[in-house]
């Protein structure tokens, strides 16, 4: 079978959002099913939220895989942020740079290709406005 990084990120999507359902289950049954029974079941979630995070990584690797260079891309990105950020006079310019610069850096380490490309367009966006620094 041949998956896009999109249809694994949508499969992982889908599988986070059944263990949230699942862990909704456990906090409203807590009172009302045995011991083992709660026991099993937090352990198949525990499972579940691990499958998600690999399917999550085989997500990264494929929408990495489609970029030429995605190294060499972000770090131009960062460079050009941080080129910004030391002519920048007003705040809320270099807070939203500051804060677009953490996005990114949380999205990659979180191994989200959605945050990743969000958090660069972001940046991209407030690094060609700087010429507006008011």
């Amino acid at each position: 079978m041949q998956l896009t990084a999109e249809d694994a990120r949508d499969i992982a999507d889908a599988l986070i959002e059944g263990a949230k359902v699942t862990n909704n289950y456990l906090d409203d049954n807590i009172n009302t099913i045995s011991r083992s029974d709660y026991d099993r079941l937090f352990e198949s979630l525990n499972s579940l939220i691990q499958a998600a995070s690999s399917v999550t990584t085989v997500a990264v690797g494929l929408a990495i895989d489609d970029l030429k260079n995605p190294a060499s891309e972000l770090k131009t990105a960062i460079g050009n942020a941080n080129k910004a950020l030391s002519t920048l006079k007003a705040v809320s310019k270099v807070s939203g740079i500051v804060s677009s610069l953490t996005d990114l850096a949380a999205g990659v380490i979180a191994k989200h290709p959605r945050a990743v490309a969000k958090a660069a367009r972001s940046l991209a966006t407030l690094v060609a406005d700087q010429g507006n620094d008011a």
